[in-house]
Formats: C-alpha cells, sequence, structure tokens
C-alpha cells in the first residue's frame, strides 16, 4: 500500500505511479479512513491542480505537469463522480487555477480531451464533468470569474448580483467571453 502523503508530487515518479495505481485499481486505500472522494480530491485533483498552477505561466510545461496531466485524465476515466464532487464541494473556496487555465495550450487540450471522452455529444446534459469541460473550453476566464463568485459570496451577495458583478466586470476588462452563465450551469454560484 502506498502512503500518498508522503511522496513529493512535484516529481514526475509520483504522477507515474498515480497511473500505475489506477491502471491496476490499486489507488483507493481502505484502511486510510478517508473516503473515495477526499482520495481521489487529496491525492489526484490537488496536486495537479498545484502542480499546473506552478507551471501554467511557462510555454513548455515540465515533465511532471505533463505526467499531472496525464494521471488526472486516467482519474476522469476511473473517477468521474469523485473528481465532480471534489470539484463541487471545493469551487466555492478554491478556483483551481491550475487545472483551469485553459489560456495553456496542453491544458485547454487536455479538457478537449475529456469534453470528448465523457460523451458523444459536445452539448450533453448527461455529466457534469462534461459540462466543466466544455465550460472551460468556451472560456478562458472561467477560474477568474469562479473566484470572483467566491468573493462575492463571502460579502453576501445573491446569485443574480453576484452574475451582473462578474460580467460588468469582464466586460470592463474586454474579455472575450463577458458571460458567466456558466457558472450558474454548473450550480457554482
Amino acid at each position: 500500500m502506498t502512503n500518498w502523503n508522503d511522496r513529493n508530487f512535484f516529481e514526475p515518479h509520483y504522477f507515474d505511479d498515480i497511473c500505475q495505481a489506477l491502471h491496476q485499481h490499486q489507488f483507493l486505500q481502505d484502511a486510510t479512513g478517508i473516503s473515495d472522494t477526499e482520495q481521489v480530491g487529496r491525492w489526484i485533483v490537488d496536486r495537479v491542480d498545484q502542480v499546473l498552477a506552478a507551471n501554467s505561466h511557462l510555454g513548455k510545461l515540465p515533465l511532471a505537469a505533463e505526467k499531472a496531466m496525464t494521471a488526472f485524465e486516467r482519474a476522469t476515466e476511473h473517477f468521474p463522480e469523485q473528481i465532480t464532487e471534489h470539484f463541487r464541494h471545493h469551487a466555492g473556496t478554491r478556483a483551481f487555477k491550475g487545472l483551469f487555465s485553459t489560456r495553456h495550450l496542453d491544458i485547454y487540450s487536455m479538457w478537449a480531451r475529456i469534453a470528448l471522452r465523457t460523451h458523444t455529444t459536445w452539448h450533453s446534459d448527461d455529466s457534469w464533468l462534461h459540462k466543466l469541460a466544455c465550460a472551460l473550453l468556451r472560456d478562458s476566464d472561467f477560474a477568474l470569474k469562479l473566484d470572483e463568485a467566491s468573493e462575492c459570496c463571502r460579502l453576501g451577495m445573491n446569485r443574480r448580483d453576484t452574475l451582473a458583478r462578474i460580467e460588468h466586470h469582464h466586460r470592463a476588462l474586454d474579455s472575450s467571453n463577458t458571460s458567466a452563465k456558466s457558472l450558474l450551469m454548473l450550480d457554482l454560484l
């Protein structure tokens, strides 16, 4: 049994081992007392997000970030429900600035592959993870809007005012996509 807590996840071997454990169906550990969603969220989603956030400003991602994306894609195949639950539960407290950095072509391409794999039609209503992938592909400012929505919630603003504030701000920034309706569609407001 691998102790994922003690591993340096900025090393490429961490994500190689994650992929191997996923392939062998040995990733989840019952003896930890941690739920499946927490294990997938903590040891894959959050760590991939941190590695990508630290490197998304680079034109060429380092090997650890490439392997992190591969591990995340594999995890979406094995644990789509747990990943969905993790995103939905934590989206109000963090913006996942690494995973949601779709201005970076490699990260954008990863989400395009996830969108294609999570459902057979592009505009499906079936999969929340598919809807998230489509929203990220349409809006390179999604993480920023999610961060702004979290701040509005902390200020006690209602959904309508939050949506208006975000859209007004992105019009002022002359963003290519000023709409924040994807946050509503994903029930993140």
